[in-house]
């Protein structure tokens, strides 16, 4: 009964410790807890960002402490700080500013890093079989197996000079005259520089696919549009390249289909996280009109 009494002991208090060492790393952030200031944890990490890397400016009246005395110093630093927070330092304006804006960037930071990993799981979800790649290049077997000699005029946020362009195209202007306007000074010996030269489907932009490749040689499209970036493009030529085919472009197939499906899965995601959410704007600078977005009207969004 003894030993059972002591195996038992034993059991309890490694069980017990175990469960300290969990609360201690998630409390550090997966890193060792070095010390506690009535409760508060000072970690690894803060003894890295204490003594700073080197090549890492020091913050203004913060110089670095030795290795050796980050841990004393650290803990005299919250020590500090907490009487601070006692005294009411803590309420100042600039101090408040400053925090504020730090804990933006993290919040950024956060949802930049999260969105960056619901992409790339949509994309382990997903999988293409031969046969909707097969599929897929028998519908499309014109496109992929044709190359395009693309001219193009180019902007990037300047919407009315492209329109511009494209009324004197169509008023009679050559094409080639109005790329050039891009280009003043510019040598016109050799190859012009808005001319992109042949491209094969899978370079092709997607706001350009079924755009482009319904071209005839010779023809000029109307404005194409990919958020602030707007194209006209006139295509010079395009030939059947007979070296192209299913199997040499069902690694290329596969990685546009699996894109395709990862994008509908991350629409997907966006839209249930939609659907299950209240969200609330608050219009006119603040001043506390609330707009509530509807299923309904979430569900427009994620769809635009």
């Amino acid at each position: 009964m003894k030993t059972s009494t002591l195996s038992l002991v034993a059991v309890v208090s490694t069980a017990l410790l175990a469960a300290c060492g969990e609360r201690r790393s998630a409390e550090g952030g997966g890193l060792e807890v070095l010390a506690t200031v009535n409760g508060v944890p000072i970690t690894e990490r803060d003894v890295a960002h204490r003594t700073e890397r080197p090549g890492t400016p020091a913050m203004p009246g913060h110089e670095p402490a030795a290795a050796g005395n980050a841990l004393p110093t650290i803990v005299q630093d919250e020590l500090v700080y907490q009487r601070a927070v006692e005294l009411g330092l803590d309420r100042d304006p600039e101090y408040l500013r400053r925090v504020a804006d730090l804990e933006a960037q993290v919040r950024t930071f956060r949802r930049q890093q999260m969105t960056m990993r619901v992409r790339a799981w949509a994309q382990e979800q997903v999988k293409v079989t031969e046969q909707e790649a097969r599929d897929w290049f028998d519908r499309n077997a014109a496109l992929v197996t044709t190359r395009f000699h693309v001219l193009q005029i180019f902007y990037r946020g300047r919407a009315e000079q492209i329109l511009a362009d494209r009324a004197d195209i169509r008023s009679g202007a050559p094409f080639e005259e109005v790329a050039w306007r891009r280009f003043d000074g510019v040598p016109r010996e050799g190859k012009a520089p808005w001319d992109l030269g042949e491209l094969a489907w899978h370079q092709l932009p997607p706001a350009w696919r079924g755009v482009v490749d319904q071209l005839e040689p010779g023809q000029v499209s109307e404005v194409i549009r990919d958020g602030d970036r707007a194209w006209v493009i006139k295509l010079a030529a395009k030939r059947v390249d007979p070296a192209l085919g299913f199997a040499t472009e069902r690694e290329r197939i596969d990685t546009a289909l699996r894109q395709r499906k990862a994008e509908a899965q991350y629409a997907s995601v966006v839209a249930e996280a939609r659907k299950r959410a209240k969200i609330v704007y608050t219009a006119d600078g603040g001043a506390g009109r609330a707009i509530a977005i509807t299923a309904s009207r979430a569900a427009e969004e994620s769809a635009r």
